[in-house]
């Protein structure tokens, strides 16, 4: 037995370091330039993204960008009316407010990568320097987290299924197609947020096992301390989440909650010593509220509100404030974020992005060029769900927990949809959660059936259909990363050619 342990073990490692290599690989592929910024600036502080231009603001021990507005923004009766700006030249998609620019993408970035980087350096780091850092973080935590899911779920499945269910949930997330996206620090705060996010889902389930090591579950010798110590260490990375990308975090929170309730409160259906409950959670706590008492502050000492985070005062296309939480939108949401078709071609690379727009929303509603879910082939695994609902044999927690993750993607769908619109990388927002879930699904269907008697043909009919699932997810996400579309950044036309040689004569 232990043998078998250490033989899954890895295999589990391998798999992780062939998903970082494949990660390493396309960023390269996708992100080769990597000359970075000189610092103090060379160039107007306005040439630069917001994620620079925070980091310079801080170095200057001040919160605004260090840019005046021009006057004539302050004569306007509303500022933040696209139209009324005719003329005039301003900072685009920053917050004005008091006469000041102001960043209000998260810090995380700028604390995790800018600061480390101009620390080693010299230099502050290149766009494709920062998305690479963070789709191969996100290729490390999220395939050590599927891992350790596939451990704790019952460690049924065979290792080579989890091999390629992992490699087709992690592109099903579409890191590699956020790594590419233009105007690139609207993507670098989605890239950062999956990347925390996976960091997350490994550490949370390190610490309700008790143990960093990939393939053992709960049950396996627990030490106090090590708990609280991965506890804390799963707190930080989701209040980095928070810190870069919120809606992220909040489609998590559907999921933290009744896993704190069935594995941290609870066990075997059991309540646990309230000793042990208090320092877990505490320890889990603190630097979630360390993290979102710091935003508050800053919240605060910027727009004179805790609770302001900056979107109400953005210059962009329409403005903002007006946006409302509509029930009558719900199943626009629901079509763009779950049901909107990818367009595929004849010619490489087969899949892309395109524009759909429905008619009659009733109000102005930002549009640009969008996919659902269930574009991606992975996803169709959600639909499972129902036999894990009807499946007896399956607990509470674990229903209750896919349960929420379904209802929390369709929520912050629809506030994503409200308040922001529909572009892909707000579908994004779900796709680590989704992929998880799917994961699970996927996990639990091969890990239900039994391998003896009658259900043994059905047994390997259902792991086909993974593997069919999981090659289909691969092909159409990997096109996707490389395909061509106004809101992705160039690359190199040697490596579209030499991928277009792959499909094409």
């Amino acid at each position: 037995m232990e043998k078998n342990i250490k033989k899954q073990a890895v295999s589990a490692a391998l798999l992780c370091l062939v998903c970082v290599l494949v990660a390493v690989l396309i960023s390269s592929l996708l992100c080769p330039n990597r000359e970075g910024e000189k610092y103090p600036f060379e160039r107007p502080v306005s040439a630069y993204n917001p994620y620079e231009q925070q980091f310079d603001a801080f170095m200057k021990g001040q919160l605004y960008i260090d840019f005046a507005p021009d006057k004539a923004l302050a004569e306007l009766e509303n500022p933040y009316d696209y139209y009324q700006r005719e003329g005039i030249y301003y900072l685009w998609d920053r917050a004005y407010y008091d006469g000041k620019y102001f960043s209000y993408f998260g810090v995380a970035p700028i604390v995790t990568v800018y600061y480390p980087y101009y620390f080693l350096t010299g230099d502050l780091p290149a766009d494709d320097t920062v998305s690479a850092i963070f789709a191969v973080a996100t290729a490390l935590f999220f395939s050590m987290a599927a891992v350790k899911l596939w451990a704790t779920l019952g460690r049924k499945a065979p290792m080579w299924l989890v091999w390629i269910l992992t490699l087709g949930a992690l592109t099903s997330t579409q890191v590699f197609l956020v790594m590419r996206g233009a105007t690139r620090f609207y993507y670098i705060a989605t890239i950062a947020g999956m990347a925390f996010l996976s960091m997350f889902a490994w550490l949370f389930l390190c610490g309700i096992s008790g143990t960093f090591c990939l393939t053992r579950r709960e049950g396996t010798e627990q030490k106090p301390w090590l708990k609280l110590l991965i506890f804390a260490l799963a707190g930080t990375a989701y209040g980095l989440c928070f810190l870069s990308r919120f809606n992220m975090a909040l489609v998590a929170a559907f999921v933290i909650v009744p896993m704190l309730w069935f594995c941290i409160i609870r066990e075997n259906g059991k309540f646990r010593a309230p000793r042990r409950i208090i320092f877990e959670l505490i320890s889990l706590a603190l630097p979630v509220v360390i993290a979102i008492a710091a935003q508050l502050i800053m919240n605060y000492a910027r727009f004179d509100s805790f609770f302001e985070f900056g979107t109400t005062y953005q210059l962009t296309v329409s403005d903002v404030s007006k946006n409302k939480l509509r029930l009558g939108d719900l199943p626009y949401a629901i079509f763009h974020y779950f049901i909107q078709p990818l367009d595929f071609t004849e010619d490489f690379p087969l899949a892309s992005l395109f524009y759909t727009r429905l008619k009659d929303y009733g109000h102005y509603v930002y549009v640009d060029t969008g996919m659902g879910l269930l574009a991606i082939p992975f996803m169709w695994l959600l639909f499972g769900s129902i036999f894990v609902f009807a499946d007896k044999k399956q607990s509470r927690g674990v229903k209750s927990t896919l349960a929420s993750a379904l209802v929390g993607m369709l929520v912050v769908a629809w506030l994503d949809f409200c308040l922001g619109g529909v572009i892909f990388r707000y579908t994004c927002d779900l796709t680590v959660i989704g992929a998880l879930a799917a994961l699970a699904v996927a996990f639990i269907l091969s890990d239900s059936l039994s391998a003896d008697g009658d259900s043994l043909a059905l047994k390997r009919g259902v792991n086909v259909a993974l593997v069919c699932i999981a090659i289909a997810t691969l092909f159409v996400s990997v096109t996707l990363a490389f395909s061509i579309n106004v809101n992705l950044t160039d690359y190199p036309e040697a490596v579209y050619k030499g991928f277009r040689a792959l499909f094409f004569k």
